[in-house]
């Protein structure tokens, strides 16, 4: 099974600090900055970052008391890494693998995966302390492109 990482999220309390820092050490400015997952626990400002062809470095920030995940990471375990994409091809057979090694998986609305979920996560407790999101090449090719439409 091909596997590639092609996303770093990291959660900051300052977007604007982290901007600056990320501007005058590495000269990057974002290609992308809106907020994501409106009127989900997920909602986040956002400042995505273009590293090379095919990896995003995507710094959050909440946008108030409504973003319970972003403020409940920052609360618990500060500024940091929240997770990483990690992009499969077949996400059936990755499915099958979890389930069969007792592996936790997260799906977008909560609770476990289920077969045809295209992008989901595996639970820190699974995975040594850290959220992986997968998801499938596919799903992800035919996302990016509607954003170019």
């Amino acid at each position: 099974m091909a596997v590639t990482c092609n996303e770093v999220n990291i959660y900051v309390k300052d977007l604007e600090a982290a901007k600056r820092f990320y501007k005058d050490v590495f000269g990057l400015e974002p290609y992308k900055e809106h907020v994501s997952l409106e009127g989900t626990p997920a909602v986040c400002r956002e400042a995505i970052y273009k590293l090379g062809e095919d990896f995003d470095l995507t710094l959050l920030t909440p946008i108030g008391p409504e973003s319970v995940l972003a403020n409940r990471f920052l609360e618990k375990r500060g500024e940091g890494i929240n997770h990483f994409r990690l992009v499969v091809d077949d996400m059936e057979t990755l499915l099958e693998k979890c389930k069969a090694g007792g592996v936790q998986t997260i799906g977008q609305a909560g609770g476990e995966m289920q077969p045809g979920d295209k992008i989901g996560f595996i639970a820190p407790r699974s995975a040594f302390g850290c959220l992986l999101e997968i998801a499938e090449r596919r799903f992800l090719e035919e996302y990016w492109a509607s954003l170019k439409e």
